[in-house]
């Protein structure tokens, strides 16, 4: 019998520090993913900035414009996505660049979105009213 409790008592020891074990990697393996795609990101953004930079160091005012317009794409169905995402405690910052976007395009329209763009930024526009 006391054979039998301790056999219990150990399992549910191996049990518990098993599960917080496989927790732990969990959550390390996540973060490892996060920290490694955002320093990807900031890394594909530094190279774009660096780009964008020389085209206007060389006067491809124009060009360096539209290369900026595509990445403000992105950005907008980014956010846009994200703006549903019930995790997102505050919108505030979220909503506000939004608007910023749609308000600067109403101004200064003629940018022609990549049709595979086109949903996510017209999704982003319907966050904000106007």
């Amino acid at each position: 019998m006391k054979k039998n409790i301790l056999e219990i008592f150990l399992l549910l020891i191996f049990v518990g520090v098993s599960f917080v074990a496989g927790v732990r990697v969990g959550q390390k393996k996540g973060f490892d993913a996060y920290f490694n795609q955002d320093v990807s990101a900031t890394a594909t953004l530094l190279g774009a900035k660096v780009e964008t930079l020389e085209m206007i160091k060389k006067g491809e005012i124009d060009k360096a414009g539209e290369y900026i317009e595509k990445f403000v794409d992105n950005d907008l169905g980014y956010l846009g996505v994200n703006a549903q995402n019930k995790l997102l405690k505050d919108k505030k910052q979220l909503l506000e660049a939004i608007q910023q976007a749609k308000t600067y395009r109403e101004k200064y329209p003629g940018h022609t979105v990549n049709p595979t763009m086109s949903s996510g930024v017209a999704n982003a526009f319907k966050q904000v009213a106007k």
